[in-house]
């Protein structure tokens, strides 16, 4: 229970995040990128947003460039790195997680919110997947679950 109550202070923020960020991108594309003619659209793969000495920090695309990321999987969504360009928070889609180090795929493609450690193994996660899923997780530091919950998309009828 306590790490859940840990998982949950620790999302919180990064919902908030995440919206002050959705926020943002609304009022940089309304007023800074507005033009007299209502047509114009802005097209682009990818944003990247780098920290005071140049260092990408945040990554947004479809897919996400890999530039100043350890990680070369690709992902479609956001992507925010650490200093030395660890991913810390995935939103989106992404095949694969982090676990000792290694890549590991998904059971199932789908969308979520990842949380990672200092190194990059997933510590957490809330997700919907293709096949049906909907999976809330939080894994010890070796990668085992340490708390999960998950439902299908189907019932059984009594």
């Amino acid at each position: 229970m306590e790490r859940l109550e840990r998982f949950v202070r620790i999302t919180k923020p990064l919902a908030l995040l995440t919206f002050v960020a959705l926020v943002g991108l609304f009022i940089v594309e309304k007023y800074v990128f507005a033009s007299t003619s209502n047509e114009q659209v802005l097209h682009v793969r990818g944003i990247v947003i780098e920290d005071s000495n140049g260092v990408p920090r945040l990554l947004l695309g479809a897919p996400v460039s890999n530039q100043g990321r350890k990680r070369q999987d690709a992902v479609t969504g956001i992507v925010l790195l650490s200093e030395n360009g660890t991913d810390r928070l995935t939103i989106g889609t992404a095949d694969y997680d982090q676990i000792n180090g290694t890549l590991q795929h998904h059971l199932a493609k789908g969308i979520g919110v990842l949380l990672n450690d200092a190194n990059g193994n997933e510590r957490g996660g809330f997700g919907f997947l293709d096949n049906g899923r909907v999976t809330l997780g939080l894994d010890r530091a070796h990668g085992e679950e340490g708390a999960f919950l998950t439902t299908m998309k189907t019932a059984l009828l009594a």
